[in-house]
């Protein structure tokens, strides 16, 4: 069974990720790490527990307690928007400091698999292997922030032997209802909000063997843990 750290719970994408390991069998508690209480009916599940931080990049001593025998962190905070002053704290800082402190203080005691770090990111940001002084056309300033933090953060399991991280890169997401057909969703580089949570949350159980997934990657293995788990609970 998992303990799973989530940040971001309160947006569009993390609060898909927390009601889908809420959900799983293999979670039997979720820390969520928020700037706001959870106010979504699943703050009363008993496998959920809310701690409230302003600042992500120094957690206290009583917050690390409570993340103590965590497994896996899904990084899903940020997603600020081009020239927001506080972008680079957000989105580079913060996940960065914590991602950091996970890789000191939690993944040692993550036996006797490795802590997994995952980083919600973004089709678009600067790939990890691409110039980071290239010129882009639109968003240049979020592109070039969130691919520094991606490019560190993968970095950082060279350092931690115990410590494996992860970035996801979705492109457009839509809403599990969206009547849109799904070789429409494929074509145009989308993917529904279920399908990427199920698919963030079995990377943050099982991992992966590449450090980057694409959204083509992403959308098929969600389908594939969404119609699994159908599956089980018919059973």
């Amino acid at each position: 069974m998992s303990k799973i750290i989530i940040t971001g719970a309160t947006g569009r994408i993390g609060s898909a990720c927390l009601a889908r390991c809420l959900s799983h069998p293999a979670v039997h508690l979720i820390v969520a790490l928020t700037r706001r209480p959870i106010d979504s009916p699943e703050a009363s599940n008993p496998k959920l527990k809310n701690l409230i931080v302003s600042d992500f990049s120094t957690l206290s001593e009583d917050v690390l307690a409570e993340l103590e025998g965590a497994n896996a962190c899904i990084w899903s905070l940020g997603q600020n928007s081009e020239g927001d002053p506080q972008m680079e704290e957000r989105e580079h800082i913060w996940p960065l400091a914590a991602a950091r402190l996970f890789a000191e203080k939690l993944a040692p005691l993550s036996t006797p698999t490795p802590f997994r770090f995952v980083l919600m990111s973004g089709q678009f940001v600067l790939h990890s292997n691409a110039d980071p002084n290239a010129s882009l056309w639109f968003f240049p300033q979020a592109r070039k922030t969130k691919g520094r933090t991606s490019r560190t953060i993968i970095g950082m399991q060279d350092e931690f032997p115990n410590f494996k991280s992860f970035v996801v890169r979705p492109g457009g997401i839509i809403t599990d209802d969206n009547w849109t057909p799904n070789l429409v969703v494929a074509a145009l580089s989308l993917i529904r909000r279920g399908d990427l949570a199920a698919a963030v949350a079995d990377i943050a159980l099982n991992g992966g063997h590449q450090r980057l997934f694409e959204c083509g990657e992403l959308r098929s293995k969600g389908i594939q843990e969404r119609l699994l788990a159908t599956s089980s609970r018919k059973l």
